[in-house]
């Protein structure tokens, strides 16, 4: 238990709150501590990209405090439910900490989209930037809990200033080193701790790398000396596999949304990443 964090309960009562996807809902659990319980939409290793609202999940939802998502270009399916105030999280990040959703390299045939990158929950601070217009949001959904989610925040911004300093400090002998995605999941993180993002295998979600995709990526793999090939337990793993085979780069995998056993807490899902994206710089 953190200091200042409120003592959980033995039970949650109350309508719980609703979080689309396991990162969003481990961010709220930090602040919303013994207020209620937080339950994610998503199960573990499905994708918000070609998710499906159940019939089940919109009775829950109708009988929730509030649904809290990312964007509407990320779970923006949380349209489909009714009846419940609908709380976009990126909609809180500070205009200038966002990203735009392209790599450093992009080749002729197959531009990267200029959108903003919704993906901010893997940078620590970026997180912590949000939490002030968080607990507003939390607290209009239930105004007697506002002390608590106050309390809460402020320790959850100490704990994210901790990861974010054990982070920095592994990953600095590695400043400046690229990666190839498949995804642009980590861009938040990749510039967070100083590292590029050479090239996309899948720059859009369900689009599949063209032939000359994959030769741009491969001459891009040798004029960067890029590290490693990175790709997610949620996609598909041919394209990335054949990137491998001809440039004979490894393959490591990361997990944006986590919520399996050992990546469940934010904390937990950042530092794994942070780890495997060490093992891919180091070559472990």
């Amino acid at each position: 238990l953190q200091p200042g964090r409120s003592t959980p309960p033995q039970q949650l009562t109350g309508p719980p709150f609703i979080a689309t996807i396991p990162p969003v809902a481990a961010i709220l659990r930090e602040v919303v501590g013994d207020r209620g319980d937080v339950i994610s939409l998503l199960q573990p290793g499905e994708s918000p990209h070609t998710y499906e609202p159940r019939p089940g999940s919109m009775a829950m939802v109708e009988h929730a405090r509030g649904l809290f998502y990312v964007d509407d270009a990320m779970d923006g399916w949380v349209a489909t439910f009714g009846g419940v105030r609908k709380i976009p999280l990126f909609s809180m990040v500070p205009e200038n900490m966002r990203l735009e959703m392209t790599a450093r390299h992009s080749h002729g045939n197959n531009p990267h989209s200029e959108t903003d990158d919704p993906h901010f929950w893997t940078s620590p601070l970026v997180v912590k930037a949000i939490l002030p217009s968080l607990v507003e949001a939390l607290t209009e959904l239930d105004p007697d809990g506002a002390e608590t989610f106050q309390l809460n925040a402020a320790a959850f911004a100490e704990e994210l200033d901790a990861l974010d300093e054990e982070i920095s400090l592994m990953l600095s002998p590695y400043d400046g080193e690229s990666l190839i995605m498949f995804h642009p999941s980590f861009g938040y993180f990749m510039r967070a701790y100083n590292l590029e993002v050479a090239g996309l295998i899948e720059p859009s979600p369900g689009q599949e790398p063209s032939p000359g995709h994959i030769i741009d990526l491969i001459h891009i793999a040798e004029e960067l000396d890029v590290r490693a090939i990175i790709t997610e337990p949620q996609l598909p793993e041919a394209p990335a596999r054949t990137l491998a085979e001809e440039t004979g780069l490894a393959v490591y995998i990361l997990d944006p949304l986590g919520g399996f056993e050992g990546r469940k807490t934010y904390a937990e899902l950042i530092m794994y990443n942070a780890e495997v994206i060490l093992r891919a710089l180091s070559g472990e």
